[in-house]
């Protein structure tokens, strides 16, 4: 499963600020486990 971080760090900053890097980086360390 190919997935494009850029596009959804860039979605979740502009939506939700800087308070959302924790969010992405916890987004992505969940889908190591399971993609």
């Amino acid at each position: 499963m190919r997935v494009d971080w850029t596009k959804i760090e860039g979605w979740y900053k502009s939506k939700w600020g800087v308070q959302s890097m924790s969010t992405a980086i916890g987004v992505r360390v969940f889908s190591l486990f399971f993609f």
